[in-house]
């Protein structure tokens, strides 16, 4: 299916040329697949490929021709006819740079949650939300600073307590930058800090997407408590629609029990 960046849909049948169509969208933006390719940072052999139908780039890929070319695309199970609505990513760090904040782009969403540790990762897509949705609001869930330095590791015991400084320092910046773009925009971005080990990530958008992640606590002799943290090279998952619902509940549920009626740590808004 391809939905435009406009809201238009184009109705997918049966014999619907996916590579015909990516070809069409490439010239109308006046497009070598040379430049394409250059973009995507493929060779221009693969873009060939992908338009005469003998593709078999992956899902990261097609998302960020998807991005580039304005719309939105999902691949099609030809036997089934049946949408790819989950992604399952090697490492947090690189669905966050690419995959999520490509869905993000396509969509205007109102109610964005992380669930984070540092939220050094997540930026990209804090980004994502603030270019394409510059009315959302974010709860921002961070570990707290004595919390995060338990998990150090190689003497840097240090580097989660900067790695949260940065996160919310770059989270001014983004409302900075959004007001300078949209003078009227009612960006709002909460943060809350807990004190309690990390399990997962998350993050939600509305009611139509949901990526999680897990973190992987380990004992090791370079910490000071004799623990360490890894979260952002391990897996996670990305499900969309009606899909997502039960992963949205287990998520919004942990944010829930963590915030526990308790006002923001820090909230950051537009000037008045």
């Amino acid at each position: 299916m391809l939905t435009r960046a406009d809201g238009g849909r184009d109705r997918m049948e049966p014999k619907y040329d996916l590579s015909k169509h990516i070809k069409e969208l490439r010239r109308a933006k006046g497009w070598t697949q040379h430049v394409l390719g250059k973009l995507c940072e493929v060779v221009s052999s693969q873009i060939s490929k992908l338009e005469t139908g003998r593709w078999s780039s992956s899902e990261l890929r097609l998302l960020k021709i998807a991005d580039l070319l304005d719309c939105e695309l999902r691949l099609v199970n030809k036997s089934t006819s049946q949408m790819q609505k989950l992604w399952l990513h090697p490492e947090r760090d690189e669905a966050y740079r690419t995959t999520i904040r490509g869905l993000l782009s396509t969509h205007t969403v109102q109610n964005i949650d992380l669930l984070q540790f540092s939220g050094f990762t997540a930026i990209p897509v804090l980004e994502a939300v603030a270019n394409h949705s510059p009315d959302a609001y974010i709860r921002l869930l961070l570990a707290a600073p004595k919390t995060a330095a338990l998990y150090g590791r190689d003497n840097r015991q240090d580097i989660h307590q900067s790695r949260i400084t940065s996160t919310i320092d770059q989270c001014n910046i983004i409302m900075q930058d959004t007001v300078k773009k949209k003078q009227d925009a009612q960006l709002t971005i909460d943060i809350w800090h807990y004190s309690v080990p990390p399990t997962f990530s998350g993050i939600i958008a509305d009611d139509w997407l949901v990526t999680v992640g897990w973190y992987w606590l380990f004992a090791t002799t370079d910490s000071p408590t004799g623990t360490a943290i890894l979260g952002h090279k391990l897996p996670v998952l990305t499900v969309i629609e009606k899909q997502a619902k039960p992963f949205i509940a287990m998520v919004r549920d942990q944010i829930t029990a963590l915030i526990a009626n308790r006002k923001p740590d820090r909230s950051l808004h537009p000037p008045v």
